[in-house]
């Protein structure tokens, strides 16, 4: 959980855009409060009653999911589980995160930045809170991946898996499978 006193209190989700937004709440004079992801609720509700705003990112988990692949698959190992494979075995097993839900105290925010629209909600949330926003850096971005879009990496059955393993997140960020933009 990051924090600037009084101003903005952000949760951390894994793969949408955490590092970026820390280090920019660093440049605004913030600092973590307990882990990188953790949620510290009693300061975060001392925050609250002093006026600060709780925000969170959300991403469609359908591009979560590739993240972490590419995060956790794709960059540590010379011998590559094919995704449809990595994405089975790693939901049913877990990874440490994902066994908890992808938007860990959501219910928590009244902002609710998505990583789609990332600068510029982004720069709306910091503005509301009375600050200066500050660019955003990209920070362990998956450069792996080519910037290929989500949709090449499924096939019916993960498509199908994730699907109905994220309905809870895909249903309340009001996300579907996108196939990949033509042109």
């Amino acid at each position: 959980m990051w924090i600037v006193s009084r101003k903005l209190v952000f949760i951390a989700h894994p793969k949408m855009a955490s590092r970026s937004i820390s280090k920019a709440i660093v440049a605004l004079g913030g600092r973590q409060y307990g882990s990188h992801h953790e949620i510290v609720h009693d300061l975060l509700e001392d925050e609250r009653r002093r006026g600060a705003s709780v925000g969170c990112v959300i991403r469609n988990p359908y591009d979560v999911i590739v993240s972490w692949f590419f995060h956790s698959e794709v960059r540590n190992n010379k011998n590559v589980r094919p995704f449809s494979k990595w994405a089975r075995e790693t939901i049913v097993n877990g990874n440490g995160h994902l066994e908890y839900g992808m938007y860990k105290g959501l219910h928590l925010c009244d902002t609710v930045m998505r990583f789609e629209n990332l600068e510029v909600d982004w720069k709306a949330w910091t503005e509301k809170c009375g600050l200066k926003p500050v660019p955003l850096k990209y920070v362990g971005v998956s450069l792996d991946r080519s910037y290929a879009h989500y949709s090449r990496f499924y096939d019916d059955k993960s498509r199908e898996f994730v699907g109905e393993h994220f309905a809870k997140e895909i249903k309340l960020g009001g996300y579907t499978f996108e196939e990949e933009p033509c042109g």
